[in-house]
């Protein structure tokens, strides 16, 4: 179904490896393959770095449990559980800021990949904002990487630990994991980019360089996840169930607070995922479509109305990065022959 959407952009080699696929009320479908790995045809074991997809998959859904279960709310104050948090008007930063990133974190976490750890992150919480929470929408790392330390200090324990108890367990999503490397070795770990700062190949690491930079201190909540095609089809598989009430870990009611607009005015934004984006989304005339990117070349969208969902992980870093505009191009081919046909 998707290889019209998919080969021409194999053929102009946006990536090596691609693994995508669709999803609707009956479950997930069949997922189809693209390319190579270790020069032998891409299989359903392997691994993908998701990048981004990371903020939805760990962050926002771990905090929407906890939500869901009354053990927090949107209206909690951050500084509560982090009092490290010295960023101005530190009082007032909730849960619904960082899931709806509305905090003014102008900073590329990227440029200060060469810092230690305790630096990077002294440098997250006391970032001086210009303007106050909820006045602005920025997307950025820093954002989720408060959320992640929030949601340790939540649960007591790390965030790999949180995730696994609270979402990839419920859901069977076995392969999803932080730590590819120890968990199958090299072999079936799809490689990101060949990356000079790191001086070659970047395969079963994070790709993303500031989560990269903090992997001493463990997991975060911007980036690091890989899974596999078929992990990521049953999350989304279950997004869509919940809306419809049959979900195992999200409620009706979950998904009713997901699928609007957080931040009327200055854009369009679900609660922890990415809304109504048509750059990447293609035809969102319908308006509930929930999703999120990631920078390695993978995304996922969902059209609650439609009743359909599409899964995409690739790695178009591959051998070097590609513009994002070809990227967005490749999902939204993909959306509009699994969401609009």
């Amino acid at each position: 179904m998707l290889e019209q959407a998919i080969a021409p952009f194999l053929a102009r080699r946006l990536f090596g490896a691609c693994a995508a696929g669709t999803v609707d009320d009956s479950g997930p479908g069949t997922p189809e393959f693209f390319g190579t790995l270790d020069d032998a045809p891409l299989g359903p074991d392997a691994l993908f770095d998701c990048a981004s997809l990371t903020k939805s998959l760990v962050g926002a859904a771990c905090a929407l449990v906890a939500l869901q279960e009354g053990r927090t709310s949107l209206d909690e104050r951050i500084v509560d559980r982090l009092p490290e948090l010295r960023v101005p008007w530190r009082e007032e930063v909730t849960l619904r800021h960082l899931l709806a990133h509305m905090l003014d974190y102008r900073i590329s976490l990227s440029s200060l990949k060469d810092l230690p750890p305790e630096e990077i992150l002294a440098r997250v919480l006391s970032h001086r904002f210009e303007r106050r929470p909820g006045e602005t929408h920025l997307y950025c790392n820093a954002t989720s990487l408060v959320l992640g330390l929030w949601l340790e200090r939540l649960e007591r324990r790390r965030l790999d630990a949180v995730a696994r108890e609270r979402v990839f367990a419920p859901l069977g999503m076995e392969s999803a994991t932080y730590y590819p490397r120890e968990r199958r070795g090299i072999e079936g770990i799809v490689p990101t980019e060949v990356d000079p700062w790191r001086e070659g190949e970047v395969r079963g690491a994070v790709h993303d360089e500031s989560a990269y930079a903090l992997r001493g201190r463990g997991p975060v909540a911007s980036a690091g996840l890989f899974l596999t095609v078929g992990d990521l089809q049953r999350f989304v598989f279950e997004l869509l169930a919940a809306s419809a009430g049959e979900g195992k870990l999200f409620s009706r009611e979950t998904m009713e607070l997901v699928d609007r607009n957080w931040i009327p005015g200055l854009g369009d934004a679900a609660l922890g995922f990415e809304r109504n984006q048509p750059a990447w989304m293609g035809d969102c005339s319908g308006g509930h479509r929930i999703g999120k990117t990631g920078f390695t070349g993978c995304s996922f969208v969902l059209d609650l109305k439609k009743r359909k969902g599409v899964v995409l992980l690739s790695n178009c870093t591959w051998p070097k990065r590609k513009p994002r505009a070809e990227i967005d191009a490749l999902r939204r081919a993909c959306a509009a022959v699994a969401l609009d046909s």
